[in-house]
């Protein structure tokens, strides 16, 4: 990515000085496509998929290759689609759910969630169930994936539920000072497009939060 916009013709020096700054400090999420639920149309498919030893952009656009050249050709086969109609609905919902070059960048948390399709190759998990995994990662990565930490600030414990690591005290601080911002500004709009993102306002970085003095928060509203 980088590479590609430094070498850019119509983005000035400043455009491509902040691109910079925000992808050297992405936060990157990495997690196992929806496609292992398909594990009748894996060998197939994962036959014909590219070797992801390239660049991210090179990984993206031939898993995208790919998927357009086999993913049609296999529904088409499927015994269960028995019209043209059926066959490509069922295109469409397959490849909605298992399109391992989907990416979804999220600007406002500079935040990249990437497949691991696109920088690993793949391979079987040797044991277990027939779910597609990825490069040396292998079967201990599926049975720590409930153990997956995000670094939002939030992770999975092993009941698969979700906890917190922000204690009482940092937690009753940032919200003092959320709820100081809002009554601050109250502009509607301002309040329709942060509410809406709430729930990732909770996981900021304790770091953050306590980075803080304490006593700025006494006086809040």
């Amino acid at each position: 990515m980088l590479g590609l916009t430094d070498n850019t013709t119509w983005l000035d020096d400043k455009s491509k000085g902040d691109f910079r700054i925000r992808v050297s400090d992405i936060e990157r999420t990495i997690w196992i496509t929806g496609i292992s639920a398909y594990p009748g149309k894996l060998t197939a498919l994962y036959s014909y998929f590219p070797v992801m030893t390239s660049s991210f952009v090179a990984n993206w656009i031939e898993s995208q290759r790919a998927l357009s050249h086999r993913l049609f050709s296999l529904i088409a086969d499927d015994s269960s689609a028995t019209s043209e109609s059926d066959r490509r609905t069922a295109y469409a919902e397959y490849r909605a759910n298992s399109d391992p070059s989907d990416s979804h960048y999220i600007y406002h948390l500079n935040s990249i969630i990437v497949p691991m399709s696109l920088l690993f190759k793949p391979m079987y998990v040797y044991e277990g169930t027939s779910a597609m995994n990825y490069a040396g990662l292998g079967a201990l990565y599926a049975q720590l994936q409930i153990k997956m930490i995000d670094t939002v600030g939030v992770q999975f414990n092993e009941q698969r539920q979700l906890v917190s690591w922000m204690t009482e005290a940092p937690t009753a601080r940032y919200n003092a000072k959320v709820n100081c911002f809002f009554s601050r500004e109250s502009q509607v709009s301002l309040i329709w497009c942060f509410s809406g993102h709430f729930p990732f306002l909770a996981g900021i970085p304790r770091r953050k939060l306590e980075s803080h003095n304490e006593d700025q928060y006494t006086n809040a509203p």
